[in-house]
């Protein structure tokens, strides 16, 4: 039975988390894509989010393992890294604020990479934090509960910035967002190091006798099999960013109209989660994770095609619940894999920072492509592009599904 701690725990982590990752998520998937489009006009839109975004991510994927070594080696300890979780997402702030008054495409780009940055710090102290906290307590569902609750908060985040601030400028949906995520953090951080206290010196912790410990595969080839396939998930969880500018395309949304439907979609978050919840139970229950993967997979790149071939907007939403379906379970069930792949205590920060680069890497493979996708698409298909985008997209996710055929299964419960 899940203890108080344990659940206390997955909430505060899920509130700094979720809310420090919002930050780059609402960039990388609207809020970014319309600053471009007030900067450059709808006609060079893709071609500049592209190139601005794939950048910012090749930065990034030299940055933010250096991030985690900086975090192993500098920051270790519990304190040292709260203090750097909070003076992430401070710097964050300022460059976020910056990036809402900027007018030029230069200054975006060098505004975006320290907003990115700093809260790449912030989430990687924390990431590390949470790790370390795991091996000791042996709270064996809290990576999978964390898979399906920072999306939660990050569209809870989201339906305040796009639906209530629909009509609200880019300046102030950035500034409200810097108050929650600033609010949510400091929140977080102050309840982290009780949790974590009461948990180590109550009656709450199980004891060595009894706990089932929280299973790691200590192996480097194991780890890069899941690097691997985090990279071509990854990939095609990236593509999906041009969302708004297909609706706009396809649909001939107006901005205010996209925001509206982005807020909409965002209550299948619960859909995510059931998802996800069924998929923990069910995983934990029968100690597997690659059929669960593998069904995740297999409904996400179901969605991809339906978006594809969506020409109204009854198909995006269908297509919407069912790529939240797989979602759901992919992000849960993956999270957990990629916790128990961590090799060595040692290097957590890295090793988890390492798996998140694939973010950026993914991000910037695939915009640096994606206008060159659509263009391939309109020359072969003689339409907008996005069915061939879509198209592939949904190969990546069957390739990933191949992959997680190799993860290596948890040991069997013991009965």
């Amino acid at each position: 039975m899940q203890t108080r701690s344990h659940w206390a725990l997955t909430l505060v982590f899920s509130l700094a988390m979720g809310a420090t990752i919002t930050v780059p998520v609402l960039l990388f998937y609207g809020i970014g894509q319309f600053k471009i489009m007030d900067l450059v006009g709808q006609q060079r839109a893709l071609e500049m989010f592209a190139l601005c975004f794939g950048s910012v991510s090749v930065a990034m994927i030299v940055l933010s393992p250096l991030q985690g070594v900086i975090t192993d080696t500098s920051f270790a300890g519990r304190k040292k890294r709260r203090l750097w979780a909070l003076l992430g997402s401070i710097f964050g702030s300022v460059s976020l604020a910056a990036f809402a008054q900027v007018d030029s495409i230069q200054w975006l780009f060098v505004f975006w990479l320290a907003s990115v940055f700093c809260y790449g710090i912030c989430s990687s102290s924390l990431s590390a934090l949470l790790a370390d906290t795991l091996n000791k307590t042996g709270y064996s569902k809290s990576p999978a509960m964390l898979g399906i609750t920072i999306p939660v908060v990050i569209m809870c985040i989201s339906i305040v910035i796009f639906a209530l601030l629909a009509d609200s400028t880019i300046a102030i949906k950035l500034v409200a967002l810097i108050v929650v995520q600033l609010t949510a953090i400091v929140t977080a951080l102050l309840f982290i190091p009780r949790i974590i206290g009461d948990a180590q010196h109550s009656q709450e912790v199980v004891s060595v006798q009894t706990k089932t410990p929280f299973q790691r595969v200590q192996s480097y080839q194991h780890y890069r099999i899941v690097l691997l396939s985090k990279l071509l998930i990854n990939l095609a969880i990236s593509g999906t960013s041009v969302l708004s500018l297909f609706y706009v395309q396809r649909l001939a949304l107006s901005q205010t109209a996209v925001f509206e439907l982005n807020a909409m979609l965002a209550i299948g978050i619960i859909v995510l989660v059931i998802s996800g919840a069924v998929a923990i139970h069910y995983s934990e229950k029968y100690a597997k994770q690659k059929p669960f993967l593998i069904l995740g997979a297999s409904l996400f790149a179901t969605a991809m095609l339906g978006y594809a071939f969506a020409d109204n907007l009854v198909l995006i939403v269908i297509s919407s619940v069912l790529s939240q379906a797989g979602l759901g379970i992919i992000q849960a069930i993956g999270n957990a894999l990629v916790y128990r792949s961590l090799p060595t205590s040692r290097h957590f920060a890295r090793d988890i920072a390492i798996i998140d680069s694939t973010k950026h890497l993914s991000s910037s493979l695939i915009h640096f492509a994606a206008a060159a996708i659509v263009l391939v698409g309109v020359q072969l298909l003689g339409n907008d592009g996005y069915d061939f985008y879509f198209i592939c997209l949904g190969v990546i996710t069957l390739l990933y599904a191949c992959v997680i055929c190799f993860v290596q299964e948890l040991p069997e419960k013991s009965t």
